[in-house]
């Protein structure tokens, strides 16, 4: 399009020669088409980036259609036209073409204009009505030469070829516009004409001090030519404009703009202090009191990311409070096309620029319900090496004012030095966190096993023994073993479905409830089935337990038991090869609160053996996959049948532990009764 614009401007001279007469004929013809239809497309587009997708591609092609048809028929006409006098027909084509190029020019400048006064975005408002009003101011006049010249070709109206001067003041409203610094920041513009006004002014100075001055000196006294000293000014002018531009800017900022400088040294301090904070909550306090002071925004938000990867980003800190009754402000997924922006484009962004830059998404969007309910202006990354920590939200200024370029590097500079602060402190505030729960694990672990039985129970019919191993910390294996009235034995394993911190919550209340039943002596078939609407209760959908209750009296040598779920616990007798496994019960307690339990009776001879364990030992892999199934734990549970319990179950622990490689993927518990 300036290639256009330049043609028309630039006085081509002509030459005595009728190929090269038509040939700059029928390109006036074909740039004068096309003008307009790039004029057109460029309106469709600006100030968007440039995304061009099938439908816009399909779309420009549609544009320039008729600018090619029209030359077409402006070529043909012309050639024929030696053939006849003009006619009608050249009068429908020049009024044709003349329409279609008032139809683009003007249709461009509203939808330009439209989208000018958007209120939405008055930062763009602001740079647009500079465009618009150049672009208004210079192309009508065009305009108006371009129809005038059609209307009446080879007339010699005043001043009419100087009306396409005006051309001149659309590049200069882009240039004032969309400088690189920031449109209409006028601040900045000013202070920029001051420092090149006044390195101007001292290069101009410089000149003639030299060329005058020391070049009449040395001409006159050496007979110098004059333009050798030209020549070394030029040259050492080359050398001193970098730093003497440094130095003409220092003292511009120092006599007018003492604010700059107070306001980098304002944010240099902020980032001292920062450093000197060692929490995170802390930093982030600080950080949003001092901002809010220096930018006075109507509204101010920290959103961090959280510390563990691929956990989103959420609301740290933020003023002024929501009002009572407003919904929460969500949070943001890790792959938030807001989030993914500003990991990429990593500098400050206005939020008006948000549709242009790209990250889509419509409305309900959590990052649009988000900065609509912070009311923010302006986005503000804070990034430390290669990740994307969070981002600032400032709302509009109090007092209304746009925020400046000034504005923006103050930011940005911030922003570069706070993130890996942000980071280090998150980071050590995580290993305390880390350390804080390991304490209190080390504590729970503590507790939990108070809650088990610490030493073998020896009575004069039999001796029973457990044990416990946890994949964490803490677990969800139970087991429980204690005397009753008329010299009985009480024995308990369950098994807590998960693992770690919840499933030992589960736990203790599971002991809770049982020692509540159990205590007040019914049959085991009566405590189970009182447990399990209490374990309906406590338990989530997909969550139950395992659990074995059985009572043995040594007086009968009876053992009544109710297993809901249990791996069957496995009696192994003295007198008798087979294995005897226990299964009268019921499901799992938990899933079926109303169900009614069975209970089964077995008779403990001398010299038998009751091993109860939860499926951890059997579930135990090897590093090649492979199970430590049933088998291989009875067969280590019946050995010799008069060695100690205890020692027993001190095989079988190391033996799987060693058969893992000393890695447990399951909480481990163990009980052997051995009946004297």
């Amino acid at each position: 399009m300036c290639a256009i614009f330049a043609f028309f401007l630039i006085d081509i001279p002509d030459v005595d020669r009728i190929g090269y007469v038509n040939v700059k004929y029928h390109l006036r013809a074909l740039l004068q088409m096309l003008l307009p239809a790039y004029v057109l497309r460029f309106f469709l587009h600006f100030p968007s980036p440039w995304r061009t997708s099938a439908d816009g591609a399909a779309q420009q092609r549609w544009i320039m259609i008729p600018a090619w048809v029209l030359f077409g028929l402006t070529s043909v006409n012309e050639i024929l036209r030696g053939q006849r006098p003009h006619g009608g027909i050249d009068t429908v084509i020049e009024t044709v073409s003349l329409v279609y190029m008032l139809a683009c020019f003007l249709f461009g400048l509203g939808r330009f204009g439209r989208g000018a006064f958007r209120r939405d975005r008055p930062i763009r408002r602001t740079k647009m009505l500079v465009i618009l009003t150049g672009l208004t101011v210079g192309l009508v006049p065009f305009l108006v030469t371009m129809a005038l010249g059609n209307l009446a070709p080879g007339s010699s109206l005043p001043h009419l070829r100087y009306l396409g001067l005006s051309l001149l003041l659309v590049p200069a409203s882009f240039a004032l516009a969309i400088m690189r610094y920031g449109a209409l920041d006028t601040a900045f513009v000013v202070r920029i004409g001051l420092i090149y006004g006044s390195l101007t002014a001292l290069i101009v100075v410089c000149y003639l001090l030299v060329t005058v001055a020391v070049g009449t000196f040395l001409s006159t006294q050496f007979g110098v030519d004059s333009s050798y000293v030209l020549v070394l000014l030029v040259a050492g002018t080359a050398l001193i404009v970098a730093p003497l531009r440094e130095r003409v800017q220092r003292l511009v900022d120092l006599a007018f703009y003492p604010s700059r400088r107070v306001n980098r040294e304002a944010i240099a301090r902020l980032a001292d202090r920062l450093t000197g904070l060692i929490e995170a909550d802390s930093v982030l306090e600080h950080l949003a009191a001092a901002l809010g002071e220096l930018f006075r925004p109507r509204s101010f938000a920290i959103v961090l990311a959280a510390p563990a990867p691929g956990k989103g980003f959420s609301l740290r800190t933020s003023w002024p409070a929501a009002t009572p009754g407003s919904p929460p402000l969500p949070s943001l997924p890790p792959d938030d096309p807001l989030t993914l922006l500003l990991d990429r484009v990593r500098r400050p962004v206005f939020c008006e620029e948000l549709e242009d830059l790209g990250p889509g998404g419509r409305p309900d969007d959590p990052s649009w319900q988000l900065l609509r309910g912070l009311d923010a202006s302006l986005l503000v990354p804070l990034v430390s090496g290669n990740r994307l920590l969070g981002f600032l939200t400032f709302g509009p200024k109090s007092g209304g004012q746009l925020y400046g370029q000034e504005d923006v590097a103050n930011l940005q500079a911030l922003a570069v030095q706070a993130g890996p602060v942000v980071e280090s402190r998150q980071l050590y505030e995580e290993r305390l966190r880390g350390k804080r729960l390991e304490t209190e694990l080390a504590v729970a672990r503590g507790i939990q096993a108070n809650l088990l039985p610490v030493a073998p129970l020896v009575t004069p019919h039999g001796t029973i023994c457990g044990r416990n191993e946890p994949c964490r910390t803490v677990g969800g294996d139970y087991f429980d073993y204690f005397t009753m009235d008329g010299g009985r034995l009480a024995l308990a394993i369950g098994d807590v479905s998960g693992k770690g911190i919840p499933a030992a919550l589960m736990m203790s209340s599971l002991r809770v409830a049982f020692r509540l039943a159990a205590e007040k002596g019914a049959p085991p078939r009566e405590v189970v089935s009182h447990m399990n609407p209490v374990v309906a209760s406590l338990v989530g959908p997909s969550h139950f337990i395992c659990f074995f209750y059985g009572v043995w009296d040594p007086a009968s040598g009876l053992l009544r038991y109710c297993n809901a779920g249990m791996d069957p616990p496995v009696l192994l007798r003295r007198q008798a090869p087979h294995r005897q496994h226990l299964r009268k019960g019921g499901p799992v307690l938990g899933v079926e609160p109303e169900f009614a339990y069975r209970e089964g009776t077995v008779a403990l001879m001398p010299g038998d053996r009751l091993f109860l364990y939860t499926d951890g030992l059997t579930d135990q892999r090897d590093p090649e996959g492979c199970f430590f199934d049933s088998e291989r734990l009875l067969a280590l549970v019946e050995g010799d049948l008069d060695d100690d319990p205890s020692g027993v179950l001190e095989r079988v622990f190391a033996t799987i532990s060693a058969f893992g490689h000393h890695h447990r993927s399951d909480d481990q518990t163990a009980m052997l009764l051995q009946v004297h």
